[in-house]
């Protein structure tokens, strides 16, 4: 089944930062020990670390945020900026939930949010 994505406010997609970060950080982590029990031959870890990232990308998306690239820490929560269907735009290294795009201009047409940049509230 195919999970729903509801719209965020800025608000509410900034809530989720905290916990994303954390997410990811697990990702981060488990996908290097993976790595290492790889290089040493426990193929072992490969089930292990399959049945982790699930979890992770199961905890994620049932925010109902979207994963763009799991390594980069990039997620989209989808929105309604400037009456056109939009997403807000989060990387990990950024320290909040600072742009957003167009569906058809994707990551490199990420724009900043400004004050004058209308999200259609929530409440």
């Amino acid at each position: 089944m195919e999970p729903e994505y509801p719209f965020f406010d800025l608000k509410a997609a900034k809530s989720l930062v905290p916990e994303l970060r954390k997410l990811h950080r697990e990702y981060t982590e488990v996908k290097g020990k993976v790595e290492e029990a790889l290089l040493s031959g426990d193929k072992e870890a490969l089930s292990e670390y399959t049945r982790k990232v699930n979890e992770i990308v199961t905890k994620i998306t049932r925010m109902g945020v979207m994963i763009r690239d799991l390594d980069m820490g990039l997620f989209d929560f989808p929105a309604v900026v400037d009456g056109r269907s939009a997403y807000l735009c989060w990387k990990v290294d950024e320290p909040d939930v600072m742009y957003y795009h167009y569906a058809e201009d994707g990551f490199t047409g990420r724009k900043r949010i400004t004050e004058r940049t209308e999200i259609l509230p929530l409440t």
